[in-house]
This record gives structure tokens, sequence and C-alpha cells, in this order.
């Protein structure tokens, strides 16, 4: 968890709000991104797999129609395009608690989201969005606390990273260490930042950049589903919108992917078309060990023109 390997430059936990802001930077240059995409196509690629450790998958990822189920639990990867993917949400998640109360965790988490999903699908602007959002992360917060009090465990919960598009852009919302990636052809870039102790210790200038990688804190996690154990409301985390363009790859994805897998491996897998994208990334994390359970969705925006 933390910037330990896909940020494994340490300057990386400096550079997270200019690698962000860049690509609006880039935006003023060019004005061609000024135009909102209003008509295109997405091409979905996911995959999960349980990896080479762990006994049980305690992973998630929810797409419309499309969710981790129990005959397909350790090993699933598809491909598909969808024709108009406004209004639709993509995200993963990763339990934590021990015992299956991990897993649990990340199915509530999943299953709270597919409630929401009319609600989102019918969302008019960005305002309502991020009030469906903060509801959506309330209701599973409180019913990841009650399992948990049911259960008789103090600590559990999941990761959340989702994106959802609207008006030719793409929102981001996360909690934890679950990531968010741009990839374009001049690289690749984290839009998410880890709700890590590691990181809340760099800010407050408790630890320098090299102590802040080495530190154990990284593996903290300070934000996440099931984290408000007193239910007094708890908000995901958001970015600035990233206007989409044809092109652009938007990569979701547990720690188990970027714990294993450098930014420069998953930019230069990407950057080679593969069919079954996700498929190939999740390969590339179990090549490099696979010590954790790995789950990726990889979106492409499409012309209206271009097929699977």
């Amino acid at each position: 968890m933390g910037y330990n390997s896909s940020l494994s430059d340490a300057n990386d936990f400096f550079n997270f709000n200019n690698n962000v802001n860049s690509i609006f930077d880039d935006e003023t240059e060019n004005d061609s991104m000024h135009s909102e995409i209003t008509s295109y196509r997405l091409r979905v690629s996911v995959s999960t797999n349980i990896g080479k450790v762990r006994g049980n998958h305690e992973d998630n990822f929810y797409l419309k129609g499309i969710y981790l189920h129990e005959y397909f639990r350790n090993d699933f990867s598809a491909t598909y395009t969808i024709d108009n993917p406004e209004g639709m949400c993509f995200a993963v998640f990763d339990g934590m608690g021990g015992a299956a109360y991990g897993e649990i965790a990340s199915e509530i988490a999943m299953q709270t989201l597919r409630k929401y999903e009319k609600d989102l699908e019918e969302a008019e602007n960005n305002r309502a969005v991020d009030q469906i959002v903060s509801a959506y992360t309330k209701e599973a917060n409180n019913a990841i606390v009650e399992m948990l009090r049911e259960k008789q465990s103090l600590s559990g919960g999941t990761t959340f990273a989702m994106l959802y598009f609207i008006g030719g852009q793409a929102r981001i919302y996360y909690l934890g260490d679950s990531r968010i990636y741009l990839e374009q052809k001049s690289g690749i870039v984290c839009l998410t930042r880890d709700h890590t102790l590691a990181n809340q210790k760099l800010d407050a200038g408790i630890y320098t950049e090299e102590e802040a990688e080495a530190s154990p804190d990284h593996h903290h996690l300070t934000l996440y589903i099931g984290s408000d154990k007193s239910q007094v409301g708890l908000n995901a985390d958001s970015r600035r919108p990233i206007p989409i363009r044809h092109g652009n790859k938007f990569i979701i994805c547990t720690d188990g992917l970027s714990n294993m897998c450098s930014d420069k491996e998953i930019h230069s897998l990407l950057s080679q078309d593969y069919f079954n994208e996700a498929a190939i990334l999740v390969q590339e994390a179990l090549n490099n060990g696979g010590a954790d359970n790995v789950t990726c969705i990889v979106l492409e925006i499409l012309s209206d023109e271009e097929n699977l």
C-alpha cells in the first residue's frame, strides 16, 4: 500500500498535484481539449484473480450488470463495449479485516452501490452526483460497521475507487489505497492519492519522502469504507473532473496491481493495445509475485466509428 511501487520514485510524493494539474495545463495549450466529447463509446476490460499467496479473495468490482459472483470469484476476465456510458459508474473494492470479514465488507460495498445505480444514471449535474456518492458512502459505511459489530470484530472495511462519466468528463471518487490512473500517449499519471498514515505524516512534515516510502505506515489506511465507526458521515475523496478524449485509457485497480507493477510497466503494457488489457495487467502482477488479490478495470474512450 502507499506509493511504494507503481509510483516508486520518491519524488512522486510531492509531484502528485503537479502530475494531475499537468492534465489541465495541457488543455490550455491545446484548444481541441476544450471541446467536450458528447458522443463516444467505451471499451471495458475487467479482470480479477485471487493471487498466489492469499487464501481468500477480498476484492470486488462493479460494472453495470457485472460484479464478482461466487462461481468465478478466484479468476475472471472479460472485455466488451458500451455504446453510451453517460451516467455509468465503474468501481473496485479491496476488503480488509481478516477471516472472511474483508470479503463480506467489499461485497456489502458493491451491493450497496448497485442500489444507487439508477440514481447515478439519472443524475443531472455534478452536484447531484456528489450528493448521491455521499449518500452511498454513508450507507455502505454504516452497513459494514453494523456487520462488524454483529461479528464482534474490532476492525474491517474496504477501499473504494470509482469512475463516473457525465457530460464528456470522468469524475473520480475514492477512499483508501485503490487507485485510478489515466494513460495517455505521453505516459501514465495516478489521479488518486492513497489515504495512508505514511502520506499523512509526510504532509505534516514528520516524515521525509524517503522515510515515508520505507515506513510500514504505507500499509496503514486512514480512510476507507468502514473507517467511520461512529457513523457520523463518511464522504469519499474526489478530484477535479477529467475531460475525456478519444484514445484515453483509465485504469481502476486495487493495490494488488499497483504494489506488483510499476507505472512504467503498466504504461508499457497498455501502449501495446492488447485485446483484454485488464487480464494482461493482472497476469503481470501474478508474474511479479502475486502477493495479494488483484483486480483491475481498464476503460478506453472510443469514437463512435471504432469497433471492438
